[in-house]
């Protein structure tokens, strides 16, 4: 009785160990947490990343991606959802720049341009001459630094090519001069 119980005991443990050393060699499948996993080229799975994001508007995925493209990330979320507190999170004002503007000229909501930083290209200035111009208000205008821009802003609004000729940049006297057409 003694030896059949240490045999059945023997054999439990040896089947255990079987399964053990079995279970061990077989590889386990790995878990894909999102469709971007199977890729194995790194810039298509961070270009993956960024698109899955934007689509499903989930700021987590942009924390998988390092550098530049979360930026985009971040960008095309906060422009797609509309929420500007999404552009607070890019450090970088040429994807922080085009986000609030966008957004603002979405909304038609003149006090998210003066979150627009006016380097390089006066994109704030631009982003308040958008605006101004949609809703057809001069007093949006008056936001511009820029005083070239700023009398293209009122000339193009009220139509008046009269006002040109206070413009100095030659392209935008040129532009301002066709107003009346538009």
């Amino acid at each position: 009785m003694f030896m059949k119980k240490n045999y059945i005991i023997l054999s439990c443990l040896l089947a255990l160990l079987v399964i053990v050393f079995i279970s061990g060699c077989v590889k386990k499948p790995t878990v894909v947490t999102s469709e971007c996993d199977t890729i194995s080229d790194s810039s298509a799975k961070i270009e993956c990343l960024v698109q899955l994001g934007i689509s499903k508007q989930d700021i987590s995925i942009c924390n998988q991606i390092q550098g530049e493209r979360k930026y985009g990330c971040y960008y095309g979320i906060g422009v797609k959802s509309g929420n500007p507190s999404i552009c607070d999170k890019i450090p970088d004002v040429a994807y922080k720049n085009p986000c609030y503007k966008e957004i603002a000229e979405a909304t038609l909501n003149p006090s998210l341009c003066a979150k627009v930083e006016n380097v390089p290209y006066q994109e704030r200035d631009v982003c308040y001459g958008n605006i101004a111009a949609n809703k057809k208000d001069v007093s949006i205008c008056d936001k511009i630094e820029s005083p070239d821009l700023n009398i293209l802003c009122r000339a193009a609004i009220k139509k008046d090519i009269s006002m040109c000729s206070g413009i100095q940049n030659a392209d935008l006297k040129t532009l301002c001069q066709d107003v009346d057409k538009q």
